[in-house]
């Protein structure tokens, strides 16, 4: 499992200073949702994708060195939705948004989120994952790899789920969803 990233490093891009205490991680609670009724706690935290693009090579500035030691460049676009993720990813979790998994270009299983109605056009994507927690103070983590706008036609995703239900998946079976 990914190590949860509590900050980022301050960068420069374009004699503009960029900080990134908006991606602290944060909790958000599932009251009576856990075992015996318990609540289950979930921590939402965020890979550098949020705010970077793959580097493409020559002449491109580097940056950074993302999470499994790739060359990403800082994207202004990605960074300016990335003030709005804490809101939005609490949201996706309290409100119970739709969710569906998703292949990248690596053809690895993701999960993907819009929002709390599906809308085929161009829609604000959040790419995650869940794992079961080692924290003594969490019970699931939800780590955002990646977030961008991207169109997408709902016709053509026909298995579709609920935020709550892979939580609570990940939380009483403790496997990483999705498992690829």
């Amino acid at each position: 499992m990914a190590a949860i990233r509590g900050t980022f490093p301050t960068l420069t891009f374009d004699g503009n200073t960029f900080s990134f205490g908006h991606l602290a991680p944060l909790s958000v609670c599932l009251s009576g949702q856990g075992k015996n009724g318990a609540d289950v706690r979930v921590r939402i935290s965020y890979q550098s994708h949020v705010f970077s693009r793959r580097h493409e090579g020559n002449p491109e500035p580097v940056t950074f060195t993302d999470e499994a030691g790739l060359r990403r460049r800082f994207c202004a676009t990605r960074y300016a939705f990335s003030l709005r993720l804490p809101e939005v990813c609490s949201a996706m979790v309290l409100d119970n948004h739709p969710t569906w998994e998703m292949r990248d270009r690596n053809q690895a299983a993701n999960l993907a989120v819009v929002g709390p109605h599906l809308v085929s056009g161009p829609n604000d994507l959040i790419i995650y994952y869940l794992f079961p927690s080692r924290s003594a103070h969490h019970d699931v983590e939800l780590v955002v790899k990646t977030a961008y706008r991207k169109d997408i036609d709902f016709d053509r995703i026909r298995r579709r789920f609920k935020v709550h239900q892979l939580i609570k998946t990940a939380y009483f079976k403790g496997i990483k969803i999705p498992k690829t």
